[in-house]
């Protein structure tokens, strides 16, 4: 059997390269969190899934059909979140539409960074930002969590529980992506050429009253004026 080891948060993992599961592991702190379990064991079997269907650990992931990116016209149709009955026990489903769907955005649109691989996946559950109910989130993996995406440098997950209760359309699916896709940043340093990536915030923040009471007071805020004022001057495309 040949097994490969990593160490996150105290936790030693003895992993099994020909199957994908836990062999072993040790403790040299403190047991972590049932959440931590639960993530490797996720990962591990989505791991698992794609070598069974892979049949090798250095072979591309080729378990998902590959096809056209579907058309999703802006006729105010709703976008079909999956059912929940589908999602594993971590709350993720892997839905080659998504993915599908997620890389033809990036490719219609070339201000978009192409740097990087991402792994896409809906979320059962996308819970809050604040008040706000958080559509979709982009995050930048490293370390345990690169080593089971298999190299993949972001995650982008959408709320499969708020699409469906907003009843988004297929337009605003796209919106969501896109403004996800928006925070992917890569910098190369000009003396040692090395490619970093990186997760960045967006181009404006601020709040209503914060505007009522002081108007566009910040860079920031002036560019989301400048925006809606643009915005307003321009129709969106399929919008009369």
């Amino acid at each position: 059997m040949v097994s490969e080891t990593v160490v996150v948060d105290g936790l030693t993992v003895h992993i099994n390269r020909g199957t994908g599961e836990i062999v072993g592991h040790g403790v040299s702190d403190e047991e972590p969190a049932e959440s931590f379990h639960r993530e490797i064991r996720g990962l591990l079997a989505d791991g698992a899934r794609r070598r069974a269907d892979d049949g090798a650990d250095d072979e591309p992931d080729v378990d998902a059909p590959r096809g056209p990116a579907p058309e999703l016209p802006d006729d105010g149709a709703t976008a079909d979140a999956p059912d929940p009955t589908l999602f594993d026990d971590a709350g993720f489903y892997r839905d080659p539409r998504l993915e599908d769907l997620g890389e033809a955005i990036r490719a219609d649109f070339p201000e978009l960074s192409q740097v990087g691989n991402i792994v896409w996946r809906w979320k059962k559950k996308g819970g809050k930002a604040g008040p706000t109910p958080r559509l979709a989130k982009v995050q930048l993996l490293s370390g345990i969590s690169q080593h089971f995406a298999r190299g993949a440098d972001y995650l982008l997950w959408v709320a499969a529980d708020h699409v469906a209760e907003q009843k988004l359309t297929n337009r605003q699916l796209r919106a969501v992506i896109y403004h996800q896709l928006c925070h992917l940043h890569a910098e190369r340093d000009e003396e040692t050429l090395v490619l970093t990536l990186s997760v960045r915030g967006p181009d404006f923040v601020g709040f209503h009253r914060e505007l009522d009471r002081f108007g566009a007071w910040s860079e920031s805020l002036e560019a989301m004026v400048d925006a809606a004022d643009l915005q307003r001057q321009m129709p969106l495309p399929g919008v009369s």
